[in-house]
């Protein structure tokens, strides 16, 4: 025989089950508006990703020119007038403190430049002023006994030279320095990019 329930006891029963069914849907609202946004935000990651988005992008402002900094680490800049953009390994800013006599761009447009020493440091600034120059070659300094190969041998006097000496002890600092048109790029192994760049900002007139 079945219990008889007073009204009142139904009407608590039906309280409990109206409030438990309650909770039940908010949490599911919960659970399923979380769940859009976990997906929401995994799908504009992809999105971020597929199109090639750096978020790590920098961008300095030196004197007017803007330096963006790149995944392969290097800054790219623009200079007005200029047949293309340029690379550096550092800023400007970066290097002020390495000292570079005077040197300019129109010295070297139009004229076989030589180079002699560290060829990788040395092709930083070379890859630059590439189009502005009649042909970048190895060539051997005439004072450099320790020159090797079948290379042509220059001098100062009729011919652009630069020149990489590695200079590791502590109480000499890095610097370019000039004799008629050789250029002599003296630095330590861990600033031996600084000095290049160094050398590359005067020669674009930047520093």
């Amino acid at each position: 025989m079945r219990d008889i329930k007073t009204k009142e006891e139904i009407e608590k029963k039906e309280t409990r089950r109206k409030t438990t069914l309650g909770i039940v849907l908010v949490m599911l609202l919960i659970l399923s508006t979380a769940g859009y946004a976990i997906l929401n935000r995994e799908s504009s990651s992809q999105s971020a990703s597929s199109s090639g988005g750096n978020s790590n992008a920098q961008t300095i402002d030196y004197k007017g020119l803007k330096f963006e900094s790149q995944e392969n680490g290097l800054w790219k800049f623009e200079i007005s007038g200029a047949q293309q953009a340029f690379y550096s390994s550092y800023t400007p800013a970066e290097v002020e403190h390495i000292k570079v006599p005077f040197v300019s761009l129109q010295e070297l447009a139009n004229q076989p430049i030589y180079y002699s020493g560290n060829v990788l440091a040395v092709s930083e600034i070379i890859s630059n002023i590439a189009p502005y120059v009649l042909r970048a070659q190895e060539a051997c300094y005439t004072s450099n006994v320790s020159c090797t190969g079948d290379l042509p041998v220059k001098n100062c006097s009729a011919n652009f030279l630069i020149i990489m000496e590695f200079n590791d002890s502590g109480n000499k600092t890095s610097r370019v320095t000039r004799n008629e048109n050789c250029l002599f790029i003296e630095s330590k192994d861990s600033e031996i990019l600084k000095t290049t760049d160094a050398l590359l900002f005067r020669i674009l007139g930047i520093n």
